[in-house]
């Protein structure tokens, strides 16, 4: 392992490769190698460079998720109104020159993000429609659309599938999407304080990361895979809480 560059003022929450191999990554940091980056940072391979403006936000520069488009733009969320200087409620795309706000953004900032299989970005949260929560928006490229009828509840994280489906992992389970309809995909124990990451495969098999004791339902520590129809053990698991799988 190699340090790159110098040191953070906080550590990063979330970390995406363009496709030029530049790093970027996102937290609650403000100083980065002593100098004032706020936020969101990207390593070109010999430093770190700011991307835009600071961010404005009641957190200093809190940045949640990212993920990277197939068009080679970067999508960031979290706790930011403002990026790069341009209004962008709690989602925005980098084109490599500016940020960009996905029309009116979100009302409330989304727990998790993701992209599909075909480029849509997708996200989850406390969202709303008229006919209930759906708590999952598709960006259909000029405007957000509920994914189905959604689900009665919130889930921390999204992952896609190779079928350009989608799965949302949560306290209630794990669901799936077919054809914009929701149904479970795998069970889940109750009361788990820590779910960080996860991870779909093309064959479908399912990693998922956090922390978490062995169970009836999951026999392992922290780290598990989905595989089959049931939980498996990956090897002894891991005695550190995993924050993140790739």
């Amino acid at each position: 392992w190699q340090q790159l560059g110098g040191a953070f003022s906080s550590s990063p929450n979330a970390v995406a490769i363009l496709q030029n191999g530049d790093v970027v990554v996102g937290g609650v940091f403000t100083v980065v190698n002593g100098a004032p980056i706020h936020g969101i940072a990207r390593w070109d391979g010999t430093m770190w460079h700011a991307m835009g403006a600071p961010l404005t936000t009641w957190i200093p520069g809190t940045i949640n998720r990212l993920s990277v488009l197939p068009s080679g733009d970067l999508v960031a969320t979290g706790l930011f109104v403002i990026i790069g200087g341009v209004p962008c409620s709690y989602i925005a795309r980098w084109d490599g020159t500016a940020w960009h706000p996905y029309a009116a953004g979100s009302a409330t900032p989304p727990y998790s993000m993701a992209v599909t299989s075909n480029g849509d970005v997708v996200a989850s949260g406390a969202f709303a429609t008229s006919t209930g929560p759906a708590n999952f928006a598709r960006w259909n490229g000029s405007a957000w659309q509920d994914i189905g009828a959604g689900l009665p509840m919130t889930f921390a994280l999204l992952s896609p599938l190779p079928n350009n489906e989608l799965l949302a992992i949560g306290p209630a389970g794990i669901w799936s999407t077919n054809a914009g309809v929701w149904s479970p995909y795998a069970p889940w124990p109750q009361g788990i304080p820590e779910l960080n990451c996860a991870l779909a495969l093309s064959s479908n098999d399912v990693f998922v990361g956090g922390y978490f004791e062995p169970s009836a339902i999951v026999p392992s520590r922290n780290v598990a895979r989905w595989n089959a129809g049931s939980w498996h053990a990956t090897s002894v698991g891991n005695d550190n809480t995993v924050t993140a799988i790739a």
